[in-house]
């Protein structure tokens, strides 16, 4: 049924001059094929390209370009590549600028979205959103804060708090003059997590050198080892980061790691099967790129997944099973271990 529309496609297409829009190509190469027949749409459509018969449009992004050359290079005969590189600042700028001549769909006059306030969304979008190229976001984020903006102009201000509401982000990691009290945040933690003093102090340090910008560019913001017997706080600790972090224990990606103990099944976590779907991490940090990501017992893992977190903590990132990045840039990591601790324990 689906082979006979696209024919019909093909045929409207050339009877009306017109240009067919495919949206992202290796979508478009898994969809079709069933048990039996490996025939997709894209390598339907393939032949009518390749003679001319049809005029199309596809996409993909680089690390998807790669993953379709190496599944199926002859579809790529089909097509003329031309790549789109991000914008430069002034570029995204002007483009941002454009959401003020987008249809306005409440009451009255549009809210006034002043140049500041623009730039603010951009250095922030820039600097905390690398999880998706300009200025795409951007201006969905512009354009949602125009919407239900009221009669107010948007300011600065106004953009720091949508963002903060948006990502979760504390207001200090955003707004350098915004107050930051390490002993107040250490007496936070300790009404939340008892008798682990000691854990807790290295933790808030951590965060004030966050707030001061020294963490290292390319890395999550940050990356932790907590080590203790079953039942200390170790988890409870990492639930109350996520929390002051990114404001909700929820915002926490839990993976037991004695699930991952059979060689060769840190794979699951980039690539769900041999289909090349996206992956039980990938998936989900794709999904909410602002979240603590916590491995328990990570002993417990296979050494694929020890290779697989070296490159996450030393580049923060990873490439799925179909091409797709996700960017552990703004990601918090902890890995908990109970390895040594009865040994501690006794002295």
């Amino acid at each position: 049924e689906w082979q006979e529309r696209c024919q019909a496609m093909i045929r409207e297409a050339g009877e009306q001059n017109a240009i067919l829009l495919f949206g992202n190509l290796l979508e478009l190469m898994n969809v079709g094929q069933y048990s039996g027949n490996s025939e997709s749409v894209a390598s339907f459509f393939r032949p009518a390209l390749v003679r001319g018969d049809l005029v199309a449009v596809a996409e993909c992004t680089p690390a998807e370009l790669a993953v379709i050359e190496q599944r199926d290079p002859r579809i790529l005969e089909a097509f003329r590549q031309v790549r789109i590189e991000p914008p430069d600042e002034e570029a995204a700028f002007a483009m941002a600028r454009s959401v003020r001549r987008l249809p306005y769909r409440g009451r009255g006059n549009p809210p006034d979205l002043d140049d500041t306030g623009i730039r603010r969304a951009l250095a922030l979008h820039r600097r905390y959103a690398g999880y998706s190229a300009l200025p795409g976001r951007l201006i969905r984020f512009l354009d949602r804060l125009r919407q239900r903006g009221g009669t107010e102009s948007i300011r600065p201000d106004r953009i720091d708090s949508a963002f903060i509401a948006e990502t979760g982000l504390p207001p200090f990691l955003l707004d350098e003059n915004a107050p930051f009290d390490t002993e107040a945040i250490e007496s936070w933690f300790r009404k939340r997590v008892i008798g682990q003093d000691g854990a807790i102090a290295p933790v808030v340090d951590t965060i004030a050198g966050i707030r001061a910008r020294l963490t290292r560019p390319g890395k999550p913001l940050g990356s932790f080892l907590f080590i203790g017997p079953t039942g200390v706080g170790k988890t409870e600790l990492a639930r109350t980061l996520a929390e002051f972090f990114y404001g909700s224990r929820e915002r926490m990606i839990r993976l037991d790691m004695s699930e991952y103990a059979a060689p060769g099944s840190g794979t699951r976590l980039i690539a769900a099967s041999s289909t090349d779907s996206e992956g039980l991490l990938t998936a989900r940090l794709r999904d909410e790129p602002f979240s603590l990501v916590l491995l328990d017992e990570f002993e417990k893992a296979d050494d694929s997944v020890y290779d697989l977190f070296l490159q996450v903590l030393g580049e923060a990132r990873l490439t799925d099973g179909a091409g797709r990045l996700a960017d552990f840039s703004n990601a918090l990591i902890v890995l908990t271990s109970n390895l040594g601790a009865a040994d501690y324990r006794a002295g």
